[in-house]
């Protein structure tokens, strides 16, 4: 039987999968991204299925057509049983895209579906399934999205550029 404390730490660092995988997506960051699989760790996403390892590298490389993207995820819910652990998390996910030769708004929802077991005591995820729940493709006004934007010094981006990396310098 796992006691309270045991699985309130369980399930912060569960959550703290979750929070390393919206950062590593976002930002392309390889070894974040290996860093949350079990070794031999599978995911099905519906246009990929495979290793997660074979998944990190696709997820984390440079896309010319994907300019910025931002994944919330939320509303957790963990069950651990002696085996590890399951869960759903709730995953928002709006990117900014060139479409043909315009610029769209993507925006999903949907919800991870988590198998997690413990390596030497750190948890991973060692299946994920992402459900579609729903999405949306949306125009952009680039000359008021332009104007808006001229407003804020600090802006996103993808891999090292982005200015969340000095934290870590």
């Amino acid at each position: 039987m796992i006691n309270t404390l045991e699985s309130l730490i369980a399930k912060q660092s569960l959550h703290e999968l979750n929070s390393a995988y919206a950062r590593a997506v976002d930002r392309l960051d390889y070894e974040l991204m290996l860093s949350i699989w079990a070794p031999a760790a599978e995911v099905d996403v519906g246009v990929f299925k495979g290793t997660a390892t074979e998944y990190s590298q696709l997820i984390t490389q440079p896309n010319p057509a994907l300019k910025k993207s931002s994944h919330l995820i939320g509303n957790e819910w963990f069950q651990l049983c002696e085996e590890g652990a399951v869960g759903e998390s709730y995953v928002y996910a709006a990117s900014l895209m060139v479409v043909e030769t315009e610029l769209a708004a993507m925006l999903v929802g949907g919800r991870y579906l988590d198998h997690y077991t413990q390596v030497s005591g750190d948890w991973k995820i060692y299946r994920r399934t992402f459900v579609l729940d729903w999405q949306r493709e949306q125009s952009v006004n680039t000359d008021k999205d332009a104007a808006f934007e001229t407003m804020f010094e600090h802006k996103g981006t993808t891999g090292p550029a982005d200015l969340v990396f000095s934290l870590w310098s």
